[in-house]
C-alpha cells in the first residue's frame, strides 16, 4: 500500500469546500467450457460470464487548503527484456484503491492562481466534478477454449466551495475555472 497525493484544496474561511470521491470498481470474466467424451480430444462447448460490482465514497466536509491522499494497492510484476541492460525489469502497477481520504491531512499553502478570476458573493456554491476510467483487459487461449477478463474502476471527485463571505474563484489556465485542472477560492 502506498499513499498518493489526489489533490490540492484551495479554499478560505469565507468558502470552505467539501470533497466527495466515489470509487466503483467492477470485472467480468468469460470463462470457456470444454467437454471431452470417452478417449476423443477435448472440444469447446460454450462460455460462461461471471461480473462482480462495487463501490464505495466518502465525503468530508469544512476543508480549507489541505493535501488530500488517498491508498493505493500495487503490485509488482518482474520481467525480462532485452531491450533493457538490467537482468530483470521491475514495474509497479496500481491495483485498487485501499482508503480514501487519508487522515490527517497535510497543510498547502494557498496557491493565488493569476487566471480567469471571478467574483462570487454570499450564497453562491461552485462545483467542479472530474471523472477517470481505468480499464485491463487479457485473456489466453487454452486450445478448444478460450478464457478471458476484463477489469475496470471509475474514480470520481466532487469539489463543492459554499460561498459565506464575498470571494473570488480562479484559475490555473486562461479557460476559467470551469475548464481549469486547478481552482482557488479566495476572498474577494
Amino acid at each position: 500500500m502506498r499513499l498518493v497525493q489526489r489533490w490540492n484544496v484551495y479554499a478560505w474561511s469565507g468558502a470552505k469546500a467539501r470533497v466527495e470521491q466515489t470509487i466503483g470498481r467492477d470485472s467480468e470474466h468469460h470463462l470457456g467450457v470444454a467437454t471431452k467424451v470417452a478417449n476423443g480430444p477435448w472440444q469447446a462447448n460454450g462460455s460462461v460470464g461471471r461480473s462482480i460490482a462495487q463501490g464505495a465514497g466518502q465525503e468530508v466536509g469544512n476543508v480549507a487548503d489541505a493535501a488530500i491522499y488517498n491508498s493505493w494497492n500495487y503490485r509488482e510484476y518482474i520481467g525480462s527484456t532485452s531491450a533493457s541492460l538490467e537482468r530483470d525489469c521491475k514495474t509497479l502497477f496500481a491495483i485498487s484503491v485501499y482508503d480514501i481520504f487519508n487522515e490527517p491531512y497535510t497543510y498547502a499553502p494557498h496557491q493565488n492562481f493569476p487566471y480567469a478570476c471571478v467574483s462570487k458573493s454570499h450564497g453562491a456554491a461552485l462545483r467542479k466534478v472530474t471523472h477517470n476510467n481505468v480499464t485491463y483487459a487479457a485473456g489466453v487461449d487454452l486450445g478448444p477454449i478460450n478464457v478471458s477478463a476484463r477489469s475496470g474502476y471509475d474514480n470520481g471527485t466532487e469539489i463543492r466551495w459554499t460561498v459565506d463571505r464575498n470571494s473570488k474563484a480562479c484559475s490555473n489556465n486562461v479557460d476559467g475555472w470551469v475548464q481549469a485542472s486547478q481552482v482557488d477560492v479566495r476572498a474577494g
